[in-house]
């Protein structure tokens, strides 16, 4: 399991702490609440206090004994482990633990001395001197040790009675021992579960054709005396009744209870009847799952934990006796955001749940142990496990109930002992128990009373307090603490809480220390949460109105969202009090609000923060000189659909008067001729308020009065939307010299009141120097034409010359008379 949590500062809190004491405890629990402690660990030279003194007094450390304790060495030989992978306890207090490695199951008793081990040839002295059956080779006690004999590590194989890679291991009640195991056999690589009697004697195994005469899945050592059957082992899986696909080194995957073998399976939880081994039915999983540990009580629930994704999962299931879920419940880390990983369930027989767990934060792995009231799912209290690595954990019998947790690599087996601790229960906080606290400038604050139950259970010491911080059950921030309240008798314990803000998801468990539970292993409640109720935004000012024109306003004011998203605009229509008509005068959470017609809104803005923000938003396309209304509206809700309240407030009503609408007008100026080819022109522009584009116009003069020049744009800019004239001037180069051009100025706005929103100036006129680049002509007047003369025609009474004879005739006299006419006027200026 992954919990993520982001760190939020929150508002500074008083704590103030109240007890009320009750007739009895609420909430009578199966039995009186323990802790468990570790009081022993076994295994080879655990006790570095007594080194080389001997197996008594070297494998065994007690809490008691105050000597120094260590792990365990791998070894072979009676009290060594190599791979302690199962551990179970037989109703005699006897403790037995499966070796993986060493192939053997190995019997101590109830204080770790060992006892004896079985396995196939540990029998070292019988196996070399002889003879001997094979039972007596695979079965080495401890008064054989003493009596000269030696002991050694089983052979592997898969015959009856022999281990391959053994590491789950239960107890019946009559003492017998069941083992489940990987076996490489000549039917390749399978998995069966053996049942044995307390002195490792074969009764029967259960597997994938182990019976090699029937070629079914059950065969008992009854059957081989009488002939009937050959056992031998298992072969590869197959989805089938007797069939297994073990989560491999997992050591709590079998469970006998009330004549019923119970064996987690892929996909399922297998039972067999204790007795004969014969299948009694199966309790299906989701499909892909399998058992990483299981459990089972007196009733036939049982309780198991099974594989998601190659890891345990960190939620236990309770089946009941029908194959049902009946319920489930999380194992939270003890650190907030580690992820969890299930490593080992064991049940009492006062109905406690033990779990034993990992908890792996960046990277770095530690063990902690929890205890449960099975039935009621509650948490009773947690362990240390100083060890790197849990591989099973069983419980002994009434009425000392000691835990025993085999440790894998450390090569030890841990003993725990139960001690009374206080009962404590948890009563859900609800929001109905928050009330509205001081208001902080504009933070609404709630004060919210959280509740639980303790019972001290005659123990010394029992001091209750309340761990408490921001988030939900699923990431929760423990950061605060209320104050310790010493109890003598059973009370209800009480916490106020000041100074919470609305609309926010708070966590909290009941913490409870102490004589014989101290921190950091406390006992603690199941996780609590509360959200405190929704508050109305505040809008904390009276709205100002600033950049008044004639046609926009921008609209300010102030308002605190209350932790909650809030969304708020402003509100605004043409009239003196305008808005007062309208129905959105809000008082409370969920009252129905009308709509207000005539007025218009800005656009929606977003805040969810818990503290003053700034509201401004322009409003535009407003009529001129013209007063508005306006005031400032905020709305928050609940995200969850399943939540419809929401809160609402609207600020003051306010007003302004928009200007008068800008006039913008232009003149033409004066001109100025610079040369034959350059002039500058000028022109007033006087926007009033308004932004206004101009441009220039030139043409050459056509005369009567300028109407028939043809102006054409040659220069054009804007000046800004003031009040005053603006001069502005254009040099004009490139003139045509000796050439008279009319000039003026035009504009255009918004605020012309025109169809084309443009205004010209009148035209001026200047001449440029020099002559005309292009000469005149004179002007030629109209030739009269010459009268037509009639002359009559001549009668001839001789033959006519020719026509062509008599015309250079002519021409000769005509020329003869004009010679002499030149002669005489030349002679006459001679004179």
């Amino acid at each position: 399991m992954s919990v993520y949590r982001i760190r939020r500062m929150i508002p500074p809190i008083a704590i103030i702490a109240t007890t009320a004491v009750l007739a009895a405890a609420a909430g009578a629990q199966a039995a009186a609440p323990v802790k468990l402690t570790v009081a022993r660990q076994f295994g080879d030279e655990v006790n570095v206090t007594e080194a080389g003194k001997g197996p008594e007094l070297e494998d065994v450390c007690t809490v008691a004994s105050k000597d120094k304790c260590r792990p365990g060495t791998a070894g072979s030989a009676p009290g060594d482990f190599q791979l302690a992978e199962g551990v179970a306890v037989a109703p005699s207090g006897d403790v037995y633990v499966v070796d993986k490695n060493n192939e053997r199951v190995d019997e101590f008793n109830a204080s770790g001395q060992f006892v004896l081990m079985f396995g196939w040839d540990v029998n070292k002295t019988k196996v070399e001197k002889g003879p001997a059956t094979q039972q007596q080779m695979n079965v080495c006690t401890e008064a054989e040790i003493k009596a000269g004999g030696e002991c050694q590590v089983g052979l592997e194989g898969g015959a009856p009675g022999q281990f391959g890679a053994p590491y789950s291991i239960g107890v019946d009640a009559g003492g017998d021992v069941y083992v489940a195991e990987f076996v490489f056999g000549g039917g390749g690589f399978g998995q069966r579960v053996q049942k044995l009697t307390p002195a490792g004697e074969f009764v029967f195994e259960i597997g994938r054709e182990v019976n090699g005469t029937k070629k079914t899945n059950l065969c008992s050592h009854a059957e081989e005396l009488k002939a009937e059957a050959l056992c031998t082992a298992p072969g590869a899986y197959a989805p089938e009744v007797g069939s297994f696909n073990f989560e491999q080194e997992c050591g709590n995957l079998l469970a006998v209870k009330k004549g019923t073998l119970y064996v987690g399976d892929e996909n399922r939880v297998q039972e067999f009847a204790e007795a004969s081994g014969a299948s009694s039915g199966e309790a299906p999983l989701p499909v892909g799952e399998r058992v990483g540990a299981l459990a089972a009580d007196e009733a036939g629930d049982l309780y198991l934990t099974y594989d998601t994704s190659g890891s345990s999962s960190d939620v236990v299931r309770e089946f009941d006796a029908s194959g049902n879920e009946a319920g489930h419940f999380e194992v939270h880390p003890e650190q907030p955001s580690a992820e969890v990983h299930i490593r080992g369930l064991a049940l009492d027989s006062e109905g406690h749940l033990a779990v034993a767990a990992e908890e792996e934060l960046n990277s770095h792995v530690t063990l902690f142990g929890t205890l449960y009231e099975a039935n009621g799912h509650v948490r009773l209290t947690a362990f240390r496990i100083p060890a790197t690595v849990v591989k099973g954990i069983g419980f002994g019998p009434n009425p000392e109930r000691d835990l025993y947790i085999a440790t894998g690599d450390n090569q030890e087996i841990l003993q725990y002992v139960p001690k009374l601790v206080a009962a404590l229960a948890t009563l859900a906080t609800t929001p109905e128990s928050c009330t509205s606290a001081a208001t902080r400038e504009a933070d609404v604050m709630l004060n919210c009373t959280l509740s639980g139950e303790v019972n001290p259970e005659g123990v010394p010491g029992t001091e209750a307090s309340f761990e408490w911080g921001l988030g939900s059950e699923a990431a929760c921030g423990l950061e605060f603490m209320t104050a310790k309240q010493l109890l003598a008798a059973p009370e209800k314990v009480q916490a106020a809480l000041e100074g919470l803000r609305p609309h926010e998801a708070y966590c909290y468990r009941l913490n409870v220390e102490d004589e014989n539970a101290k921190a950091p292993e406390a006992l603690v409640a199941e996780l609590s949460a509360f959200k405190t109720k929704l508050a109305a935004p505040r809008i904390v000012i009276a709205p100002q109105a600033q950049f008044v024109k004639a046609s926009s306003a921008v609209m300010f004011s102030q308002l605190n969202p209350e932790n909650a998203q809030t969304k708020y605009f402003f509100e605004y229509a043409p009239g003196a009090k305008a808005l007062a008509l309208c129905g959105r005068i809000v008082k409370e959470c969920n009252e129905a609000r009308l709509p207000c017609s005539g007025a218009t809104q800005t656009p929606v803005s977003l805040s969810n923060a818990y503290g003053l923000v700034g509201a401004s938003s322009e409003a535009v396309g407003l009529r001129p000189d013209t007063e508005y209304s306006y005031r400032l509206v905020a709305e928050n809700g609940n995200e969850s659909v399943a939540e419809a309240e929401s809160c609402a407030a609207v600020g003051t009503e306010a007003g302004f008067t928009t200007t008068l609408a800008p006039s913008p007008s232009a003149a033409t100026g004066s001109c100025s001729v610079t040369g034959s080819t350059s002039a500058v022109v000028y022109a007033t522009v006087t926007p009033d308020g308004a932004p206004v584009t101009y441009s220039f116009e030139l043409g050459v003069y056509e005369g009567a009065g300028g109407a028939a020049t043809r102006f054409g744009v040659v220069s054009s800019g804007s000046v800004a939307p003031n009040g005053g004239p603006v001069e502005v001037a254009l040099p004009l180069t490139g003139l045509q010299p000796g050439t008279e051009y009319a000039y003026r100025i035009a504009i255009s706005s918004g605020y012309i009141d025109n169809e084309a929103h443009t205004l010209q100036g009148s035209s001026g006129k200047f001449v440029t120097g020099g002559l005309p680049a292009v000469l005149q002509l004179p002007v030629v007047l109209a030739q009269l034409p010459p009268p037509s003369i009639g002359f009559p025609k001549a009668v001839s009474k001789t033959k006519p010359k020719s026509k062509g004879k008599a015309k250079k005739k002519a021409k000769r006299g005509k020329a003869k008379k004009g010679k002499k006419k030149a002669r005489r006027s030349t002679a006459r200026r001679a004179r």
